[in-house]
């Protein structure tokens, strides 16, 4: 085991800035519910009246979700983490394209209908699974507001919804329970 001392300097020169122990991160499930994201304006009653939702296509899985900024191209670390969850679920992550949806009061339709109509194009006839990520992704695909990771089914596809990109980088612990969820919803299965 590395000693307090030599972790601390090697955590600071990996750029490491949150770090749990083997044994704090063994007997920790998901929280029940994530911050909402600052890309979504969300009205007192709890209605959504603007979001800026991106979705990424690799060949077999639909990746959609908000960011805390509205991004044209993906940072790297938040590229790295969804090509790691499309590599669990055994999607090749060579091929990959980018798209976004943006919605404001000022634009038509009911928010949900337009993300599903998206989503709806996007997938096509394809046997495409689907990981929603973030609690306005959730909001509008599902209609719930919070809770626990879960997998279900959406326009015939197998879905899991989970928290957001942002906070899966910020705590390596909702990582942890992640993984095997993602590897039950394999292309192979």
């Amino acid at each position: 085991m590395m000693p307090d001392s030599l972790r601390g300097k090697y955590l600071e020169a990996m750029g490491i800035e949150v770090w749990y122990s083997k044994s704090i991160v063994q007997n920790t499930d998901l929280p029940d519910s994530v911050p909402v994201s600052e890309t979504a304006e969300i009205s007192s009653a709890g209605a959504i009246s603007s979001f800026n939702i991106r979705m990424l296509q690799y060949p077999g899985c639909l990746m959609i979700f908000d960011l805390a900024e509205p991004v044209e191209t993906l940072a790297s670390e938040h590229q790295s983490l969804l090509d790691d969850l499309a590599l669990s679920i055994g999607v090749a992550t060579t091929q990959r394209q980018l798209y976004r949806e943006d919605w404001s009061r000022s634009s038509r339709g009911d928010p949900s209908q337009v993300l599903r109509k998206r989503v709806g194009q996007l997938i096509g006839d394809s046997s495409t699974c689907l990981v929603v990520m973030g609690e306005v992704a959730r909001r509008l695909l599902f209609g719930e507001q919070t809770g626990a990771m879960k997998t279900t089914r959406f326009l015939g596809r197998r879905a899991i919804a989970v928290m957001g990109v942002d906070v899966l980088l910020k705590d390596p612990i909702s990582k942890r329970s992640l993984w095997p969820k993602m590897q039950e919803l394999g292309l192979g299965k």
